[in-house]
């Protein structure tokens, strides 16, 4: 006769080695973008990847509004950029950087910009009003060449460290760690570690 508290353990052991085995990471859902623009001169919206290179461009603006939906869940989340283009003026660009991820990411391009719906996207966001805050108090000062470049290292360094571990950080990163003296380079790397 068998014990019946040992046929339940193996149970259960092979049941969780069959759910591992089978199951796999759950898949990231669809990520559905819905973009608020009542500036009519912004007709030709396209999608772009980390390098400039077009994701999508069957991206259509209609009732001012643009809604698209990206099922590359394997890649996601990754920050891709929105860009508008007003075609009478061959200048007239707006470049909105968004992270793709499962849920939904609303994007609010009126008098003032708002970015919301998912996690990675308000952090996205968080950044980049810090980012103009920062930059904000540099505007109409004349400063030293040297203490400014400080003053940027620091504050992209602090901020990759502020959103580590998230797709943020790797954005932050890739776009302004040019800006990084050796110093913060150093410690971005130990507190990344």
């Amino acid at each position: 006769m068998k014990h019946p508290v040992f046929s339940v353990s193996l149970t259960a052991l092979i049941m969780t080695c069959v759910l591992i085995a089978c199951g796999g990471a759950p898949k990231q859902s669809k990520c559905s973008v819905e973009v608020y623009s009542p500036e009519k001169k912004y007709t030709e919206a396209v999608l772009l990847d980390s390098k400039g290179a077009v994701i999508d461009s069957t991206l259509r603006v209609a009732n001012d509004s643009i809604r698209f939906v990206r099922t590359d869940s394997l890649s996601m989340p990754y920050v891709a950029t929105l860009r508008l283009r007003n075609p009478s003026d061959s200048l007239d660009f707006l470049f909105m950087p968004i992270v793709i991820e499962g849920g939904t990411v609303n994007v609010e391009l009126t008098d003032r910009i708002d970015l919301s719906g998912t996690d990675d996207n308000e952090k996205l966001f968080k950044f980049l009003k810090a980012k103009n805050t920062f930059t904000s108090k540099y505007e109409n000062e004349g400063h030293d060449v040297n203490k400014l470049k400080e003053d940027y290292s620091r504050f992209f360094a602090d901020q990759i460290i502020l959103y580590k571990g998230s797709v943020v950080s790797d954005y932050i990163s890739a776009t302004y760690g040019s800006f990084l003296t050796r110093e913060d380079n150093d410690r971005v790397k130990e507190r990344m570690k």
